[in-house]
């Protein structure tokens, strides 16, 4: 591969002379809730990604805010209802070429709108705690710088691009994956979580789904007619025994009891207790295994006067390092060396849209976003010379990319 560094060197600069501009709208952007289930929230900062990413697109572009489907949840009643989402954002450039690849990050963050953790603060000259300022809003940011970096050179018509920003990801993207196949003929994916604060690539993943077991009894007077009941609770607390006792140290699957509720009044024999749990499986073939000793468990529970059934699905297929993932990660430590950095790949039981994509065809690194930590807390935070650092690597690679330094397939 030719000199990638000594070519787009004005690129590589532009993007360094940004830096305080990236932090001021880092902070801006984490300041707007968009917890996954705050939907207004959601949509408002989609308004304002949106309204950053137009100055890199024409009449000729398309632009495309998307309403998606429902999907099904077990409600706190133990009902299968409709959850909705807000409004993705796809934007597609040159969408005449045929050479395309695909940028895709969240919308949505884990703070709902009445969380206490909504403001950020610096911990050091280099460190940012705030929400979703390392999963995702800073990759989103770093993306766009990227992509004005491609934008500013000539070579970047000869290929078309196309971001997708999803809403819901943090609770499985149930809705958008609804839309992944149209993606299907990208060449590869560039995808923005966020990783380690050491900078290590995520390259194989577990699957994942998330599913809920649902126990309706019937209710009585605790007192004066305990036989007459059946204990929802009692019944469910057998059965996730059991399921928790499936785990095994010397296999790769596991499945985790997350939450159980139910019940009312101490007076009152619960007539409704639920669970929900998460697998996490090296292979679809595993998937099935555990589901089905799931289900034998259930069955073996099943008796007159209670009501037990299963709900949910693998939302997230397991993501391999197989030939083509091995292709677009030698790419990467070779752009990654030319800028002076290492590149640990590591495996994780973590998973992402990036899993859903290459179950699609579509090879993808999914970790390219900012360096950083403790996300999924009040003590989330991104080190801020990330923010420069890894738009200069993604700018190399779609620049590589669209003057044809690299080759995939």
């Amino acid at each position: 591969m030719k000199n990638l560094t000594k070519t787009y060197q004005a690129q590589l600069d532009a993007i360094d002379a940004q830096h305080d501009d990236l932090v001021k709208t880092l902070i801006d952007w984490a300041h707007i809730n968009s917890g996954s289930y705050n939907i207004a929230g959601v949509n408002a900062y989609r308004e304002v990604v949106q309204a950053a990413f137009a100055e890199l697109t024409d009449d000729n572009d398309q632009v495309e805010v998307v309403s998606l489907p429902t999907f099904d949840v077990v409600n706190d009643a133990g009902e299968v209802v409709e959850q909705h989402v807000a409004d993705g954002l796809i934007i597609r450039k040159r969408p005449e070429c045929q050479k395309r690849v695909l940028l895709c990050a969240h919308l949505d963050t884990v703070f709902p709108k009445d969380h206490h953790f909504q403001r950020c603060q610096y911990l050091d000259d280099n460190t940012l705690n705030g929400p979703g300022v390392a999963d995702i809003k800073g990759g989103i940011l770093l993306m766009l710088t990227a992509l004005k970096a491609l934008e500013s050179h000539a070579v970047a018509k000869n290929i078309g691009w196309d971001v997708f920003l999803v809403p819901d990801e943090e609770i499985g993207s149930l809705s958008s994956n609804t839309l992944y196949p149209q993606f299907a003929g990208n060449t590869f994916g560039m995808i923005y979580e966020p990783s380690p604060a050491t900078g290590e690539f995520v390259g194989e993943r577990k699957g994942s789904g998330n599913f809920s077991i649902v126990v309706k009894g019937r209710a009585s007077h605790a007192g004066r007619a305990f036989y007459d009941g059946r204990n929802a609770i009692a019944k469910l607390a057998r059965i996730v025994a059991d399921m928790h006792d499936l785990n095994d140290p010397a296999h790769s699957t596991t499945l985790n009891i997350g939450t159980i509720s139910g019940g009312q009044a101490l007076n009152v024999v619960p007539e409704l207790a639920i669970a929900k749990f998460n697998i996490r499986v090296a292979s679809d073939e595993d998937a099935s295994d555990i589901l089905a000793k799931v289900d034998a468990i259930l069955d073996n529970y099943r008796e007159d006067d209670y009501e037990i059934f299963r709900h949910g699905k693998l939302s997230r297929p397991a993501k391999p390092m197989d030939a083509a993932q091995q292709q677009l990660f030698a790419v990467l430590k070779d752009i990654h060396a030319q800028l002076g950095l290492p590149t640990e790949i590591i495996a994780t039981g973590g998973c992402c849209d990036g899993n859903n994509f290459k179950a699609l065809g579509v090879p993808n690194i999914d970790t390219l976003g900012v360096r950083g930590g403790m996300i999924h807390s009040d003590q989330e935070f991104v080190l801020l010379d990330s923010l420069t650092e890894r738009a200069k690597l993604s700018a190399l690679l779609l620049l590589a990319f669209a003057d044809g330094s690299i080759a995939l397939g």
